[in-house]
């Protein structure tokens, strides 16, 4: 059960789910296929099987091909539960025929079989696909397999049992059982799915008729699409002929239906058991050591000598056998290794493609089997039979062989072009495929192809492994040095003395960073050409590669890091500290205060890499974790880490509150890897007036994961979404209208506190939740159509406990405020104005209080507060910020600048470049276009709140009008320089501005679009 150690602890639930729906489904059709051939070979035998074969193929071809007309119309699980109800009603009006005695239902029954098998089966994946991204599809799809397997070894199990002691239409009710089953499962975890997901704009819909047109282009105009539907239509072809073949001998062989039902299900019992092992070890296997597309000529293969064996020997024990090749091999082996095999496709049409091919050209090709048979089989023996059925097995091995190399030649192309990840096909790759590889990477590498940098660090390393060696040694000669340096560090994982010397080799190439490969590629060498090459390399001009061979070279490389660390460049000493052994960290340990913020960064992570605690006190820690450079203080958060005392861990806390993402995220890896005195040390910035400091917080929660972290987490959940309530429920009361600047800021610093506890109950839901779930329901709630916001108010219901999901849900849903007072208990009762002011005026949020402060505060602390409120104010006038938080805008306003500009100052001149927003903080400006001209054009006056020059913050274009001062003006100075080094400072702030250009260039194409139509 290694296999299960796949699945992740958060995908469990979903695991299960799908797990035991594909073990219904597929105990459902074992029951399904051994009732409806025990009926039918019973009362018709085999001369009656062609007509069912072509009878089938049209009743599976429109029932598939009305089903793609409706996918989409309703969610996936309502659709796939519509189905199974509907299938296990006409099997119990099926059976209640049998009972009476209807003599044609047994066709009837082989027919809704097959019908059944399509849709279910193509339903099943796409649905599951709904729910899984690639990655987890890839880990977990040959699971499902498994699971299927389970449910027919079940079933196997029951039709045996019931055949034994029960009459056949209690097999169709066996039938109809599993069905509602899997309809009751769906059912009952309908809450989960939406959950779950999927909260796209579509659910995936690859039987859809938009995606079996696409796929029909796909198969008419590329090779591959040609040879899978040849591979296909040979495939259905051989099989059929063989069930015919094998349908005889058990037709002959057993009398009655009870006995056929009975050897049936004992002989699906007992190869869905060896189904198992081959699904999960020899599949496997065989594709770690041939590769997929090597393995997929094992089927056709088998297939051959199926109708060989029945040749010579047309018995049970051979028709079991190939039995077991149409059905045990094709399962566990032939069908999933096509589905990677499918992978070569674009990702795009891979859907479409593999449901095209697996529907409509499959059982376009049942129909043609059963005419070929409606033409043969009464007039040729079985011999002549299996010859003709061994011709389009031939013809099944040949067209495999060409998918063989059509898959290798669109995988090539795709490495050309750059658009393959070799990764994602780990463990696909046989020895076969690696080898073409290798003699396409020598044909490139003889015609000096530059295409070979795209795909050699990809490419390198499964040669490696492969051994295929004198592949990369002839790499070395290319002119890229990336494709040397992909060379050289794939040898490196392949110790061998052959591959030594050739590292050797590259220790003297001219390019610093396949040089530094080869150095640490020889790590674990010892030969006396290895010291000698590496000594040469302590004279090395590129100081990465000279530390890294001093580390290698005992006393001569310690003598010469130590010179390294005396030296007067910043980026030797670097090399040196990142190097750097034991031996020598007490001359690290004076660096540290060194006047190069690089060198006391690198100086810091060297002693924190090395002693298990660092020397310095805390007192040097308090200026290293306050420091200007975010890389000093990012190398202090591993020093700190290793210090055990309160204060250093209460230091580290103060450290989730920095500007630097990269700082904030250090810190609460290390907080949450101290244990318990580091959750209790972030815990209290849970109620930061900083919001990246609260998250930071959360963050070292979620990372600790311990049962108190998961509740605390609840708790914060909770909190955040009844103080976003009592936000909205203020802002809903609180005046609007003329209002003093108190009573503006007061307007605006309440809705800020709303988006702010908004924003942190979903980021607590992205932590605790699935984080692509979660911002799809984000996504869903603000932009997607009434069905998707729908599914995500159901996700928002069952997250948290039920008072807070409710609240959730209330907050998020569609209405106003008015109608959801009445259900918001308690947090209702202080709805009125007067009861608002008194809560705001106790807030824990310094924004809030801050207007009361100007009210009612020292008049030199009002003074103070007045001028941040208006700047703030001014700022969030500006179209770019009017998204930003206050806490965005307060940093925004440190950057800039106050200026007093006297009647008839020229603020900016037509043509100049400037890079400078100007914001009117009280006066009045004139704008011109063209001043001091004849044709001077009067724009208009702006007056308090006004600006001017906001795009020029970024593209730095001449000035397109100009502007003068009518009487006294104060204003605010943004330079855009300073605006970028904010933004470098605190990155999420680009993502506010650049939603707002986005908006700007969307409104743009919106009116050209309407002014192509009016004209």
């Amino acid at each position: 059960m290694a296999a299960f150690s796949d699945v992740r602890t958060t995908e469990w639930p979903r695991f299960r789910f799908f797990f035991t729906l594909s073990a219904f489904l597929g105990a459902a059709q074992v029951i399904g296929i051994a009732t409806s051939e025990a009926l039918f070979l019973a009362e018709f035998g085999v001369a009656w099987l062609p007509h069912t074969f072509v009878a089938a193929s049209i009743v599976t071809v429109a029932a598939s091909w009305y089903y793609a007309t409706v996918v989409g119309r309703a969610r996936n699980d309502s659709l796939f539960e519509q189905m199974l109800l509907v299938s296990a009603s006409l099997l119990l009006v099926a059976g209640v025929g049998v009972a009476a005695g209807i003599a044609m239902l047994p066709p009837v029954l082989v027919c809704l079989y097959w019908a059944n098998y399509a849709i279910f089966l193509n339903h099943y994946w796409t649905f599951t696909g709904d729910y899984f991204d690639t990655l987890a599809s890839k880990r977990l799809f040959p699971l499902f397999t498994v699971g299927a397997s389970v449910g027919s070894i079940i079933g196997g199990a029951a039709t045996a049992l019931a055949g034994r002691f029960a009459p056949p239409v209690a097999l169709l009710a066996l039938w109809a059982a599993s069905l509602l089953v899997a309809a009751f499962l769906l059912r009952h975890h309908r809450r989960n799915l939406r959950v779950w997901g999927p909260l796209d704009l579509a659910e995936a819909d690859d039987t859809s008729v938009q995606g079996v047109r696409g796929a029909i282009r796909v198969v008419r105009d590329t090779p591959i699409g040609r040879r899978l539907a040849l591979s296909a239509s040979s495939m259905v072809l051989s099989l059929f002929v063989l069930q015919y073949l094998y349908s005889d001998i058990f037709a002959q062989t057993f009398e009655g239906s009870a006995d056929l039902a009975v050897f049936f299900g004992l002989y699906l019992l007992a190869t869905n058991l060896v189904e198992v092992g081959i699904e999960l070890w020899l599949t496997p296997l065989l594709i770690r050591r041939f590769g997929v597309a090597s393995t997929n000529l094992v089927h056709p293969v088998l297939t051959m000598l199926s109708f060989a064996a029945l040749a010579v020997d047309y018995r049970v024990h051979t028709a079991i056998l190939a039995r077991s090749n149409r059905e045990l091999i094709e399962n566990s082996m032939a069908g999933p290794v096509r589905n990677l095999v499918y992978n070569a496709l674009p990702a795009p049409v891979r859907g479409p493609t593999r449901a095209f091919l697996e529907g409509v050209v499959v059982y376009s090709g049942m129909a043609v089997a059963g005419l070929i048979l409606l033409l043969l089989a009464g007039r040729l023996d079985p011999l002549w039979l299996c010859a003709a059925g061994g011709a389009t097995a031939l013809l099944y091995l040949g067209a495999n062989m060409g998918v063989r190399r059509q898959y290798l030649r669109t995988l090539v192309g795709e490495l050309r072009e750059g658009r393959l990840d070799l990764e994602s096909l780990s463990g696909e790759l046989g020895r076969w495929e690696l080898r073409q590889l290798a003699d396409l990477w020598q044909t490139m590498l003889e015609a000096r192809d530059d295409r070979a940098a795209s795909f050699a660090p990809q490419l390198a390393p499964h040669l490696a492994i492969r051994g295929a060696t004198s592949a990369l040694r002839a790499g070395l000669d290319h002119h890229d040095p990336i494709v040397r340096r992909a060379c050289v560090s794939a040898l490196a994982d392949v110790p061998n003395d052959a591959n030594e010397d050739t590292l050797v080799l590259a220790l003297d190439d001219e390019d610093a960073r396949v040089r530094l490969a080869a150095v640490n590629g020889l790590a674990t060498a010892q030969s006396r050409s290895r010291d000698a090459a590496l000594l040469r390399r302590l004279e090395d001009p590129t100081p990465s590669v000279r530390a890294a061979a001093a580390l290698r070279c005992g006393s001569d490389g310690r003598t010469t890091l130590t010179a390294m660390l005396a030296d007067a460049d910043p980026e030797v000493v670097c090399a040196a500290l990142a190097e750097l052994p034991s031996a020598l960290i007490e001359s690290a340990l004076p660096l540290v205060r060194h006047d190069d913020p690089a060198i006391q960064a690198a100086s810091l992570e060297a002693t924190a890499r090395v002693l298990d605690t660092v020397p310095f006190d805390s007192v040097q820690l308090a200026k290293l974790a306050g420091h200007a450079d975010a890389r000093v203080r990012l190398a202090t958060t591993s020093a700190l880490a290793t210090r055990a005392e309160p204060e250093a861990t209460a230091m580290l806390a103060t450290l989730m509150e920095d500007v630097a993402r990269e700082v904030r995220g250090a810190a609460s890896e290390r907080l949450a890897e101290i244990g318990e005195a580091g959750v209790a040390a972030a815990e209290p910035y849970l109620r930061s007036d900083v919001t990246r400091g609260i998250e930071s917080a959360i963050r070292v929660l979620t990372l600790s994961h311990t049962r108190e972290a998961d509740e605390r987490l609840e708790a914060e959940l909770s909190y955040r979404v009844r103080q976003a309530w009592r936000a909205l429920l203020s802002l809903h009361a609180l005046p609007e209208g003329n209002l003093d600047l108190a009573g503006r800021f007061l307007r605006v610093a309440v809705a800020d506190s709303l988006a702010r506890d908004w924003g942190l109950a979903f980021y607590v839901l992205e932590r605790t939740q699935d984080a692509a779930m979660m911002r799809s329901v984000e996504k869903a709630l603000r932009f997607s159509t009434a069905r998707s916001r729908g599914d995500a108010l159901e996700v928002l219901s069952n997250l948290g406990d039920r008072e807070t999901a409710h609240l959730l849900v209330l907050l998020a849903e569609p209405g106003s405020v008015e109608d959801k007072i009445g259900m918001l208990g308690g947090l209702a009762e202080a709805a009125g104005a007067e009861d608002v002011v008194e809560l705001l005026r106790r807030s824990p949020n310094r924004w809030i209080r801050m207007s009361f402060e100007l009210a009612e505060g020292p008049a030199g602390r009002r003074a103070t507060l007045e001028d941040v409120m208006e700047k703030l104010l001014a700022l969030k006038q500006v179209p770019l910020f009017a998204h930003f938080s206050l806490e965005q805008l307060e940093a925004l306003a440190r950057v800039t600048r106050e200026r007093v500009q006297m009647p008839g100052d020229v603020i900016m001149r037509e043509g100049d470049v400037g890079g400078d927003l100007f914001l009117v903080l009280s006066g009045l400006v004139h704008v011109y276009r063209g001043h001091g001209t004849p044709e001077a054009l009067d724009l208009g006056t702006l007056g308090t709140g006004s600006y001017v020059g906001e795009m020029a913050i970024f593209d730095n274009k001449p000035r397109s009008a100009t502007v003068i001062a009518d009487r006294e003006t104060r204003m605010l100075v943004l330079a855009g320089d300073r605006l970028k080094e904010l933004v470098m400072q605190t990155p999420e702030i680009s993502f506010q501005i650049f939603q707002v250009l986005t908006t700007r260039v969307r409104d743009i194409e919106t009116r050209l679009e309407q002014a192509v139509r009016d004209s």
